[in-house]
């Protein structure tokens, strides 16, 4: 898969370049990180806007699929879709999963709009499969969420910066998770460092 996005109606609609095989609607298609069967509902391509066909065949052909996926998180850049009929040994060389590198907390302004904040943060992540977040306790600030992203170009992008909520929520670094090993059998974790 080169990429995946979420709409509304058809759900997941995901970007996927042909190896070595055929796709056409009513095909059932197997996720090779995941092990998932779905049956394909859509084929298009976009010439330059998205087009249905009835397959694509080709070797190095690029289109679109939709199947019965509702979340992005449920198919990553880098996977492998194959036929669940005859599925590849192996996924093809070369991908691999885009590794997390920016990290920051955010708080909501007002402790009652924390639920507010996790529903936008929901939203985010279902057009995002490289966004992920927890609940994250601030003695300072109270209840928020740490939140990971892909890069700083999805961090800074209108929808991250400002998930709905007003007043917006106040950004902060996120506090780190230490492991500390006393030897190959003890280990304690520390959420927040105190001197």
């Amino acid at each position: 898969m080169i990429d995946s996005w979420y709409h509304p109606y058809p759900g997941v609609v995901t970007l996927v370049p042909v190896k070595d095989c055929v796709l056409e609607t009513g095909q059932k298609i197997r996720l090779m990180a995941t092990g998932a069967v779905d049956l394909i509902e859509r084929v298009g391509v976009f010439a330059p806007k998205a087009t249905p066909v009835d397959a694509l065949r080709a070797a190095g052909e690029i289109g679109l699929i939709t199947a019965d996926i509702k979340a992005v998180v449920d198919c990553r850049v880098g996977d492998m879709v194959t036929e669940d009929r005859r599925p590849a040994a192996e996924p093809l060389p070369g991908f691999k999963p885009g590794q997390p590198v920016v990290f920051c907390s955010l708080f909501p302004t007002d402790a009652a709009d924390f639920e507010r904040l996790r529903d936008s943060l929901a939203k985010l992540s279902l057009n995002d499969a490289s966004f992920e977040y927890e609940p994250e306790p601030s003695v300072a600030l109270g209840f928020g969420f740490r939140c990971v992203f892909l890069s700083l170009l999805h961090r800074d992008r209108p929808g991250a910066a400002d998930p709905g909520i007003r007043p917006r929520p106040v950004g902060n670094l996120p506090f780190c998770r230490l492991s500390r090993a006393y030897d190959q059998r003890l280990s304690s974790h520390l959420a927040q460092p105190r001197r």
